[in-house]
């Protein structure tokens, strides 16, 4: 009679051990995560600062141009308030404005979408997570056959002949 339990502790501590491993896994998985999102964040330092570094060569562009765009008026004798040189000033200012806006837009499509993924493997790694709970809750159920421990399973052999 002391087989069927020493079955049982057997089958318990495959359990045990599966159930380790198991938390193991999902220890490793969520450092994986966090060390995911802390390159996410860096990524997103990183393309900061180059916007910022765009921003200012864009800045002392344009400092350039006016000043070579004033210096010219000067040496023409025009006035550089007025007429095209007004014009061309403006355009140049509109221009440098305008890439501003489409480097921030970019930047903010590109934070976006690497918090998307951030977000993405965080539901994945919940996913991966549940499914192996069920399939070791599974495999724990599946340990268990109570018939043959206790001596059920001859009889459950002979109900089965006799339905058929």
């Amino acid at each position: 009679m002391a087989f069927p339990f020493i079955l049982l502790a057997a089958q318990a501590a495959g359990i045990g051990a599966n159930l380790y491993a198991n938390r193991a896994q999902n220890r490793i998985e969520s450092k994986g995560l966090a060390l995911d999102e802390e390159s996410v964040k860096l990524r997103m330092k990183q393309e900061s600062l180059a916007a910022q570094q765009e921003t200012l060569q864009d800045l002392t562009t344009l400092r350039e141009t006016l000043a070579s765009q004033r210096a010219i008026a000067g040496a023409r004798g025009q006035n550089p308030g007025q007429g095209s040189i007004k014009a061309l000033e403006q355009k140049s200012v509109r221009a440098q404005s305008t890439d501003e806006r489409m480097r921030n837009l970019n930047k903010s499509f590109r934070e976006k979408y690497a918090e998307s993924l951030s977000r993405l493997k965080r539901i994945e790694h919940q996913g991966t997570k549940a499914q192996r709970g069920v399939q070791l809750l599974g495999q724990s159920i599946n340990m268990f056959d109570f018939n043959s421990l206790y001596g059920g399973g001859e009889k459950s052999d002979m109900v089965k002949k006799e339905r058929l």
